[in-house]
């Protein structure tokens, strides 16, 4: 008699979880359809429709070639893009802690925003939920295991959004029109392998530092201090993105593979390894 209480007791306790669970999942799910409606609301129209070879005069030798290879001439200016990943995000210290993701993300640029949605498996039906953003100059970056579970949510501050800027930067490599020099971007030659970019929103201004392999291609972007946070401080830590696998996606050539890493005191520690699955762009009417 008391082994079937306490098992259906066991039972109604994991359906509460469940219950709790899903809804928690529509409720944050609802939220980030929130964000992705005032990230849409910020869309505006490029300067030009179109690219044209001539806007390369006087740019750094790698990064010429690298357009050269990537877009065409007349290729329509990116206004939005949305991308799906899949792969794997590290939550511990060592081989056990990577655990499958599957993630959206929506980039606007002209004015520079992002916004990535993730799902990390844990464990059977329980998912940890990501929300990291840049929008209107302002970054923000919200973890929740089940969307009720808050593990990761810092205060908005200078060092998040010069963070989330930077990795608006280093992504746009899956929108090659928005490395183009604008009023928002500039490029530095430092040698025939690397050249530093510039991006600026306001108050905010970052440098990721390129590096071109013999075809062109972009194979990684580093940044010799990106602020890294933990427990609410910031440290600026060496930090870098690589990448590879170039394909043809809507008439431009990106890569479908990249891997992300702190380069912390104890030795590189990657965080991020994913591949992209389906990628849509917007262009200007």
């Amino acid at each position: 008699m008391w082994i079937g209480i306490i098992l259906a007791g066991i039972a109604a306790l994991v359906t509460l979880l469940f219950l709790a669970l899903w809804v928690g999942e529509l409720r944050w799910r609802a939220g980030t359809t929130l964000f992705d409606e005032r990230l849409r609301k910020t869309i505006q129209p490029p300067k030009v429709a179109v690219y044209h070879e001539r806007e390369l005069i006087g740019l750094p030798a790698p990064v010429q070639r690298y357009f050269r290879l990537v877009l065409r001439d007349g290729q329509p200016m990116v206004r939005e893009a949305e991308v799906h990943h899949v792969g794997t995000f590290q939550l511990g210290k060592d081989d056990k802690g990577w655990k499958p993701f599957d993630s959206v993300e929506r980039f606007i640029i002209n004015r520079p925003g992002f916004l990535w949605s993730a799902s990390i498996r844990m464990m059977t039906g329980v998912h940890m939920l990501v929300r990291d953003r840049y929008l209107t100059g302002e970054g923000g970056l919200h973890a929740a295991i089940g969307g009720i579970l808050t593990m990761s949510r810092p205060q908005a501050s200078h060092q998040l959004a010069e963070g989330s800027l930077q990795r608006f930067l280093a992504e746009a490599i899956w929108m090659p029109t928005a490395l183009l020099p604008s009023e928002h971007l500039q490029w530095t030659p430092i040698d025939d392998t690397t050249a530093k970019a510039t991006l600026t929103d306001g108050a905010n201004s970052v440098p990721l530092i390129f590096r071109f392999n013999t075809t062109g291609e972009i194979v990684q972007a580093h940044a010799t201090a990106r602020f890294f946070e933990k427990n609410g401080g910031y440290t600026p830590l060496p930090w870098t993105s690589r990448c590879w696998n170039y394909a043809e996606r809507g008439g431009m050539r990106i890569p479908l593979d990249a891997e992300v890493l702190w380069h912390i005191p104890e030795g590189d520690f990657p965080y991020w390894r994913g591949h992209i699955t389906w990628v849509e762009y917007d262009h200007p009417e």
